[in-house]
């Protein structure tokens, strides 16, 4: 169990600006259970509020991986990293949207030698109220796959 707080950066209201976050983990055996909560504020006192759970199975020379991660962002950060436009104070139609992402993902790890890992993953994840330009909020859905090989050259170094 971890907990985590950020003070924000105005002097005057100590929750303008802030962080704050939370984790569970639990193992038994082979199996690894987490879950978590982070709420960021900005210096307007708009949130964003994600949520996570995971679990992890650990077979002999493989890990299987599944989780969940579901976010609310009124800020307007998520909308504007993903479109590369500044937040300007004042002038920013994002903030405020309510932009929820919902997103599943899986995965498997497997030691396929000593020096050789290999991991394939998916995610999905559905939109909505999704900044889509010129002051519109749409929805959508992303799919992404992922395929990773790592060589081990040493204790600490790999391709």
């Amino acid at each position: 169990m971890a907990a985590m707080y950020s003070f924000g950066t105005n002097a005057e209201s100590t929750g303008v600006g802030n962080m704050v976050g939370f984790t569970s983990s639990y193992v038994a055996g082979p199996l690894s259970v987490a879950a978590g909560m982070q709420q960021n504020s900005d210096n307007s006192n708009h949130n964003q509020t994600i949520l996570n759970a995971d679990a992890v199975y650990a077979f002999s020379m493989a890990k299987v991986y599944i989780g969940y991660l579901h976010s609310k962002d009124d800020t307007g950060f998520v909308d504007s990293a993903l479109t590369q436009q500044p937040l300007v104070q004042g002038v920013d139609i994002l903030k405020g949207s309510g932009r929820v992402d919902n997103g599943p993902f899986a995965g498997v790890t497997w030691q396929a030698t000593h020096a050789l890992t290999l991991t394939g993953a998916a995610y999905y994840d559905h939109m909505s109220n999704a900044a889509i330009g010129n002051g519109l909020l749409g929805s959508g859905n992303r799919y992404t796959f992922v395929a990773l090989a790592e060589y081990a050259l040493s204790k600490r170094t790999e391709v």
